[in-house]
């Protein structure tokens, strides 16, 4: 069975607008794979998924809130975790082609200076070392040579590159095209510029390190401490609540919150539970996509903190609530 055949029918059925967002975020990612088998792909995926989490469910669950809460995580999460892996892709693509774009538009200069054209200058430019930036440079000589005007080729590169910099570096070298500007001192200068701005993100990174640190201490420490100690105590309220309701403490009991007069809790402590443990997650994936924003100026940036504050805050919440509890049953009894 031609699978690609099958996913590209899948495709079909997704709206406009998506396929080619994702065909964009595809090609500033450096895919070759087809945007519509991949879309295919992730439709046929989740679907299958979603099924299989609603049948495991109904099996394993016999919480109804769980039986739907979960296979709408599945049908959400799979399509948003693939989405947010091209467009880290493309990121990180985009990032490396800033680093490179410097020292390519001096070699540029250089090569203009040596009596070289633009055309012949941006072809030769094309060092192994430059990796995707390699990749974008020969594409523009082709077009150039292929016989497309060379404004209309960098404006290409720049679309093909999820970058603002990337984009404000060509609409420079553009005008100057244009205008019939001296381009070797106009690469320079734009060389220049590029790496002030590299110098600018890397210090306002540095001092932003403070608030990147503040807000993994309360995301991963704080909160699942603050969580534990609440799970806590309401599990032993709960067990001193029924030892109360036994005839078998004092009245030293009957004045704890949510134990005295042998009233049943409305608060089911599996419930407090449930809470904090959902309440840390969300916390975790929100202070990664904060610590993006902060010092990468892109919240999808921060994905790839997402899972480590997730295991460590979360074996912290464990942890913790487990030693408290051992430690305040030895001590009640």
């Amino acid at each position: 069975m031609d699978f690609n055949k099958l996913y590209l029918k899948i495709s079909m059925f997704a709206p406009k607008k998506t396929v080619e967002s994702i065909s964009t975020l595809m090609e500033q990612g450096g895919f070759t794979l087809q945007p519509r088998i991949f879309i295919g792909f992730t439709m046929y995926l989740t679907f299958f998924a979603t099924l299989a989490a609603v049948f495991l469910t109904q099996i394993i669950f016999p919480n109804p809130n769980l039986r739907i809460i979960i296979p709408a995580i599945v049908l959400i999460a799979i399509p948003g975790l693939l989405y947010m892996l091209i467009m880290m892709t493309a990121d990180n693509r985009a990032r490396k082609i800033e680093e490179l774009l410097p020292d390519a538009l001096d070699i540029i200069a250089a090569n203009i200076r040596a009596g070289m054209t633009l055309e012949n200058a941006i072809w030769l430019s094309a060092r192994p070392e430059f990796g995707p930036l390699r990749d974008e440079i020969k594409k523009i000589s082709a077009d150039t040579f292929g016989g497309k005007p060379i404004e209309e080729n960098l404006e290409k590169m720049s679309k093909r590159v999820r970058s603002e910099v990337i984009k404000r570096a060509v609409q420079l070298i553009q005008e100057g095209i244009r205008l019939g500007g001296e381009m070797s001192k106009l690469l320079e200068e734009v060389a220049e510029d590029t790496r002030n701005t590299q110098t600018l993100k890397n210090q306002i990174s540095t001092s932003t390190v403070t608030y990147t640190l503040f807000i993994i201490f309360a995301a991963t420490i704080m909160a699942p401490l603050l969580f534990s100690i609440s799970t806590t105590y309401s599990k032993i309220s709960q067990s001193l609540m029924t030892t109360t309701a036994n005839g078998n403490t004092g009245t030293l009991l009957q004045n704890i919150p949510f134990v005295g007069g042998g009233q049943a809790n409305s608060i089911n402590p599996n419930d407090i539970f449930d809470f904090a443990l959902e309440s840390i997650i969300a916390t975790n994936f929100l202070a990664g996509f904060i610590i993006g924003q902060i010092r990468y100026g892109k919240a999808s940036r921060g994905v790839g903190y997402v899972p480590i504050l997730l295991i460590i805050s979360v074996t912290i919440f464990l942890v913790t609530q487990q030693t408290l509890q051992i430690l305040i049953q030895g001590f009640i009894k």
